[in-house]
């Protein structure tokens, strides 16, 4: 239900009026009360993903980890915008 949400609010708010003080106050305006999908939403922005695409970036992030995927518009979109290796394709993988 969050993920909903916060897609929702990807179609409704801008890029530059997300903040962790502004999205925590949309959510608990609307009785959610959360404190680390805040990310999600930055990165379905900063990497032009949607909602659901940014939960595992976020998590691998979170985790320090590698996202390993099949999406190769993720993949091509965290490239071109980032330097690390953090985003790997899985045909890539092995």
């Amino acid at each position: 239900m969050l993920f909903e949400i916060l897609n929702v609010l990807k179609n409704k708010v801008t890029e530059e009026e997300i903040n962790d003080a502004n999205i925590m106050e949309i959510l608990f305006n609307m009785g959610i009360i959360c404190t680390t999908e805040i990310n999600i939403l930055k990165n379905a922005y900063k990497y032009d993903l949607s909602v659901y695409g940014g939960i595992f970036l976020a998590a691998a992030q979170h985790y320090r980890g590698r996202l390993i995927t099949d999406d190769e518009k993720l993949f091509n979109s965290y490239c071109s915008k980032s330097r690390d290796n953090g985003v790997i394709l899985l045909k890539y993988y092995a």
